[in-house]
């Protein structure tokens, strides 16, 4: 099963049956490993070092045993990187477009958003501003299942607190929705 079919289908309100259950689906990038948990149901993208039989031993169900720290130590093993549990949102953009609000800036290659964007994702795009003074930046990705991502981090001394951040995203998935579409017909 691909995860990323499973995280669209959610987008398009279709969710996995509340059964309880758990199931593995495959890696999208080497190295990365991932549990994502719907109300009653879970999908484990981890290679084939630990089997089914141990997963179930640990208690991972779709009841909240899949994000047990147990089951995380056991993904990460020995040295392994453990992030943070996280909500995952997928939305569709409604904004206008923002082709003339943000460009490529490579001055910002070394914001700490984009250096954590770099070690767990692909095709990072870094935007922002026109204006040089801000330090705003909008990091596109392909991320969790390879689909695109987005993530931003506001300039604090201008924008923080005024729902800038909110119309941001809204404004770049317009943008993105415009690009798959022409990409789709070409």
């Amino acid at each position: 099963m691909d995860l990323s079919e499973i995280l669209l289908g959610a987008n398009r309100e279709k969710f996995p049956q509340v059964d309880g259950k758990w199931e593995r689906v495959k890696l999208w990038r080497e190295g990365l490993e991932c549990i994502i948990a719907f109300t009653g149901h879970a999908y484990l993208a981890v290679d084939r070092d630990i089997d089914d039989e141990r997963f179930n031993d640990l208690g991972v169900d779709g009841f909240g045993g899949a994000s047990h720290p147990k089951v995380q130590l056991e993904i990460a093993g020995d040295g392994g990187w453990i992030d943070s549990l996280d909500t995952l949102l997928t939305a569709n953009g409604t904004g206008p477009s923002l082709e003339n609000k943000l460009i490529e800036r490579p001055d910002l290659h070394d914001h700490h958003r984009v250096s954590f964007a770099r070690e767990i994702r692909s095709e990072i795009r870094v935007l922002g501003r026109p204006n040089l003074e801000d330090s705003s930046v909008v990091v596109l990705s392909k991320g969790i299942a390879g689909l695109s991502e987005l993530s931003l981090e506001l300039d604090e001394r201008i924008e923080r607190g005024r729902g800038v951040g909110t119309q941001l995203v809204k404004d770049r998935e317009r943008k993105n929705q415009k690009r798959r579409r022409r990409e789709k017909n070409q």
